[in-house]
């Protein structure tokens, strides 16, 4: 069983296929694309639940897909504190 999980605003969402029936699989895709379409990133997870490759096309033999919202670079994007020093002072 492969799953996918959307993680957006309202939380995260999770979405299980067995790749041997083919309306799990397109009800998956759909979620995937709906997040694609919202500008979200998509990675497949290794068995270490590490962000393996970034997709871009749904993979149904995947066993695990994340999409997250893209990261959005601050003024300190280029520094070490990547952060930024504001965050440092909460």
């Amino acid at each position: 069983m492969s799953r996918l999980i959307v993680l957006d605003e309202t939380g995260d969402s999770r979405v299980f296929w067995n790749a041997n029936h083919p309306e799990e699989v397109k009800g998956a895709r759909l979620t995937f694309e709906k997040a694609i379409k919202k500008g979200m990133e998509a990675w497949v997870v290794n068995k270490d639940g590490g962000k393996d490759k970034k997709i871009t096309e749904f993979d149904p033999l995947a066993e695990e897909i994340i999409c997250i919202p893209k990261p959005i670079p601050g003024p300190d994007a280029g520094s070490d504190d990547a952060l930024g020093s504001d965050y440092a002072s909460i």
